[in-house]
């Protein structure tokens, strides 16, 4: 899902003029339990992702994805924004824009990426980025993509085709890009390496875990891996299959994704997580924790660690906030059909 920033302030002001048919239904007996859903969103996100709370339990609470969109458009001047590149732990380099994110590793044979940006991206900003923190393009090796939205791997074939880097991604999300060609020319890389839950991906001295986290795309997958700050081990785990567009998600989907937030929790929890990496890193505000790294002062701690209680805090943010929209989503069907893009007043692109 992507949209102007102009195109949310016209979509805000639709959801507003057809708020009173999304009103929510007092009679509902969902009702109470989505406000229960919404209070324990954001007594879990505390202080630290409040923002993320915002983003996700919007929807549930007024309608519509336009709410979260618009929320987050807010925050930035523009959605597809640049994003000067900086080194996030020893190593890794956050060299995404500001909507988009993708992470450089450095291993000791070679460059990892996680996801890709748009077509044409790859060449006009992710390589210049990648330069900028004095890596040459020529050493990507591979490039793990989280799931088969066409801003997360529409520059993986750039690198498949001119430095014959691997492509890994599920056999779901191979099969999703597939059956569904993106638009863009040269968007879709050639079928390479196919991943499942629990296999690691080994580049020199890096090893990186796949956990399968499906419901943002049939495929969707999340990264577990080592990271240093300063020579001092933790636990990263990157949400791949992360979206705001809780509004929307179809009823099949729900279950699905529900189940991969329980598999991220019993997974950070068993590997000590201590640090959440985003596709999108405006979800949580951790666009700012990115940038504070630029001005880090020595000796200060690194704002990306926010230790295993703050992880699974995290995680809690986004199970309470679909839990809610889920209701949600039950009490909009019962009265208007099953299709979300015919309830009234409701912008789903």
């Amino acid at each position: 899902m992507r949209t102007t920033f102009k195109g949310l302030m016209a979509a805000a002001a639709l959801t507003v003029l057809g708020a009173p048919a999304l009103a929510q239904d007092s009679a509902s007996p969902l009702l109470g339990d989505l406000k229960q859903h919404v209070a324990a969103a954001h007594q879990a996100a505390g202080k630290d992702f409040g923002w993320a709370a915002d983003m996700l339990c919007l929807n549930a609470e007024y309608g519509g994805d336009v709410i979260g969109e618009f929320y987050a458009g807010k925050r930035m001047s523009d959605i597809d924004g640049d994003f000067e590149p900086v080194q996030v732990f020893d190593g890794v380099y956050y060299v995404g824009l500001r909507e988009i994110g993708v992470y450089a590793i450095k291993t000791s044979a070679g460059v990892v990426l996680i996801d890709s940006l748009l077509p044409g991206q790859a060449e006009t900003l992710l390589i210049p980025h990648l330069k900028k923190v004095g890596i040459d393009p020529a050493q990507v090796k591979y490039v793990i993509v989280t799931h088969g939205h066409v801003d997360h791997m529409g520059g993986a074939s750039y690198f498949q085709d001119h430095y014959k880097a691997k492509v890994a991604m599920t056999g779901q999300d191979w099969d999703f890009i597939e059956k569904a060609p993106a638009a863009e020319p040269g968007a879709q890389p050639k079928r390479d390496q196919v991943v499942k839950d629990g296999d690691k991906i080994t580049v020199g001295d890096r090893t990186f875990t796949i956990l399968f986290t499906p419901g943002h795309t049939p495929g969707s997958l999340s990264v577990l891996m080592d990271v240093k700050d300063h020579g001092v081990a933790h636990k990263a785990l990157l949400f791949g299959g992360a979206g705001w567009g809780l509004a929307a998600m179809p009823m099949p989907m729900r279950p699905i994704y529900a189940n991969s937030l329980n598999h991220l929790e019993t997974e950070a929890a068993a590997n000590h997580v201590d640090v959440a990496l985003e596709g999108h890193p405006f979800l949580s505000n951790s666009l700012l924790r990115i940038a504070q790294l630029r001005n880090r002062k020595e000796g200060a701690p690194n704002p990306l660690v926010i230790g295993e209680d703050g992880y699974k805090r995290y995680i809690s943010v986004f199970k309470e906030c679909h839990a809610a929209s889920t209701d949600r989503y039950q009490m909009l069907a019962a009265k208007y059909g099953t299709d979300p893009k015919k309830w009234p007043g409701q912008f789903v692109e």
